[in-house]
């Protein structure tokens, strides 16, 4: 799709269509081309286009992030998914983004931007998109993605090697940031700011230990673990959860308990990390009245696992590592004790107030939780052997096709 940018369009002088009350980037994100696929890096592209598109504001902004220059709106020209021609390695490839024009000195520019959200940072993409760009004036490669792990990695790519061409990497954050900066009655903009917040795209307050007091009657609070939980699943590496529950994750509200959750397709066991909130359903008490829970919760399903014995002795051999790391552990007995939730194989939590206190960014207290979830998962599963009693248990549905 190729896209010019029409001068004036989204001033404030401008008369932005109607729209409803509904979010057009939420609801278009549910779209699915086909059965168990999901576009997301395609959809999130797309769609920051066409707001920069229609705000010559938002396209400053953004090229002055991307390019560091100052640019003639009127001469920026923005193409997604265009062909290019690999003649080193005669293939074709199609960059996320592609954008010429001229700064405003007269000099003319080329960028291509590879956009990651949930897919790895590849080297060899980069080699390929560089050797595109060194062949064109003004030539300027920049990596977008949503994880500073994965921005390591792009950090790495030599592009030194490949003369006339500047390098950088950013993150979807600073995207939203430099959006966000935009005083303007552009709705759009503004829905689509919305959407990269609720899907942890964008930074957000710092959770006060006010908010967690008041927490049950709080919709705001509940709605910022969900977009903590959203960042954790976005930024951060999972690889050391086994491959199987690794298929779709999702970040779900139920139970109690905002969290990310892992289950592989035939659910033999289920993994959720996040926030509990209301401990009624996992039969158990907040460790602090005036906090929610930070937590890890194994499950499978009784009736069809009644006595998972190899898993709950893997899971005893790692309990006393779970404590000395500061954690309350539950672990299901057999027979499981009468007022515990028969689902739990393992319960792992820490008072998120204790866990925050004094933090006051929404990175900081992000980065805090991230360890001690990683410090969990890695006294869980570092040893494969209770990924392998997991792979044993007989599963709840049959695969799926």
């Amino acid at each position: 799709m190729v896209l010019n940018v029409a001068p004036g369009e989204g001033s404030a002088e401008a008369q932005l269509p109607p729209v409803d009350d509904l979010n057009l980037f939420s609801c278009l994100f549910e779209f699915r081309t086909r059965d168990s696929h999901s576009p997301r890096e395609n959809f999130l592209t797309e769609s920051l286009v066409y707001v920069v598109r229609r705000n010559p504001d938002a396209m400053r902004r953004w090229l002055g992030l991307l390019a560091h220059i100052d640019v003639d709106v009127g001469t920026v020209q923005i193409s997604t998914r265009l062909s290019h021609m690999d003649e080193e390695a005669g293939t074709t490839i199609y960059p996320d983004v592609h954008v010429s024009g001229l700064d405003l000195s007269g000099s003319s520019f080329n960028l291509i931007v590879e956009h990651k959200w949930d897919s790895p940072c590849s080297k060899s993409q980069l080699e390929k998109y560089a050797r595109i760009a060194k062949h064109q004036s003004g030539s300027i490669l920049v990596f977008v993605c949503a994880s500073t792990s994965e921005r390591a990695i792009a950090d790495q790519f030599d592009a030194g090697r490949f003369s006339h061409l500047s390098y950088r990497t950013v993150l979807w954050r600073d995207v939203f940031k430099a959006l966000a900066d935009i005083q303007s009655g552009d709705r759009t903009l503004g829905e689509f700011l919305d959407f990269m917040l609720k899907e942890g795209l964008g930074p957000d307050r710092a959770i006060s230990l006010q908010e967690m007091r008041d927490f049950m009657t709080s919709i705001s609070f509940k709605e910022r673990i969900g977009r903590y939980c959203q960042r954790l699943l976005n930024e951060q590496s999972w690889d050391i959860i086994p491959e199987e529950l690794r298929s779709q994750p999702v970040v779900q509200d139920r139970f109690g308990r905002t969290a990310i959750l892992f289950a592989e397709p035939e659910w033999k066991c289920a993994l959720s990390i996040g926030f509990l909130y209301d401990p009624k359903d996992h039969r158990v008490q907040l460790l602090d009245p005036d906090s929610v829970d930070l937590m890890v919760r194994l499950e499978a399903n009784p009736a069809i696992n009644p006595q998972p014995s190899e898993v709950l002795n893997q899971l005893e051999l790692r309990g006393a590592q779970l404590r000395a790391l500061g954690a309350t552990v539950q672990i299901k007995t057999i027979p499981p004790a009468a007022k515990a939730n028969r689902h739990t194989l393992i319960l792992i939590r820490k008072s998120l107030r204790d866990l925050i206190a004094g933090v006051e960014t929404d990175d900081g207290q992000v980065e805090l939780i991230w360890r001690q979830i990683d410090q969990w998962l890695r006294a869980l599963f570092l040893d494969r052997s209770l990924g392998s009693a997991l792979a044993e248990l007989r599963p709840s549905r049959s695969k799926p096709d």
